[in-house]
Formats: C-alpha cells, sequence, structure tokens
C-alpha cells in the first residue's frame, strides 16, 4: 500500500511540475533579469546573482528540489550543489555553462516556491 501511494505522489508532482513549468519559463522568459544569454563574465555573474535570489527564497520555503545535470556528473543533485557547479563553471572562464546552470536553478527554484505556495495546506483526501 505504501509503495502504491508513494508511487501516485511521484506521479501527482510530476504532473504538477509540468504543468506549473510552463507558467514559470513564460514568466521567466519575460523577466528582464532571465535574459541572461551574454556568454561573458558580467552575464555569468548576473546570472548567478539571480539564481542565488531564487534560491535563498525556496531553502526559506522548505522546498528546495534535487535535478539531474550533467555538470554534476549526471546524479541527482540539490539546486545548491548545481549553483556551486555555476561558481565553479564561472570561474574556470566557461561562462556559457555558467548561465546555462544558472538560470536553470533559478528556474527550478521559483518552481519549487509556486509549488510550497500551491500545496502548504495539502493533506490526504479520503473517499467519503
Amino acid at each position: 500500500m505504501n509503495k502504491v501511494l508513494v508511487a501516485l505522489t511521484a506521479i501527482a508532482l510530476l504532473g504538477l511540475a509540468g504543468c506549473a513549468g510552463t507558467e514559470a519559463k513564460q514568466e521567466m522568459k519575460s523577466s528582464p533579469k532571465a535574459a541572461m544569454t551574454s556568454a561573458d563574465k558580467a552575464g555569468a555573474d548576473k546570472a548567478i546573482a539571480m539564481a542565488e535570489k531564487e534560491l535563498s527564497a525556496v531553502k526559506k520555503a522548505g522546498h528546495e528540489w534535487q535535478l539531474i545535470d550533467k555538470a554534476t556528473g549526471g546524479s541527482s543533485k540539490p539546486l545548491s550543489k548545481l549553483l556551486d557547479a555555476a561558481k565553479k563553471a564561472r570561474d574556470k572562464g566557461d561562462n556559457a555553462e555558467a548561465i546555462r546552470i544558472a538560470n536553470r536553478v533559478a528556474l527550478n527554484a521559483k518552481l519549487g516556491q509556486q509549488q510550497a505556495k500551491e500545496q502548504a495546506n495539502a493533506g490526504p483526501d479520503y473517499p467519503k
């Protein structure tokens, strides 16, 4: 019974992330701060600063997600570890990779905040 509940919860969360992802991506594209595509150090610094801000907010909400990314060896790591990878890429001079990772962290941190807000009063729904 517990395995079924875990599977159903995972499916529901994936569905929520899929639905919410479209809105957040649109919001991120329309945001002037999200247009950090210039592959220079200043662009990387701005993208990382934005990701740090969003990551701080999602940590405060208690909903830091984990992602699979090639920057962390293809394994699941928390967003804070991905942000560290972005900083290392920037320090090595790979600004395009730093921007890619930082934008990914910022987007998923925003989605985590949205999930925390939407599921603040979540609980079981027993049939009557």
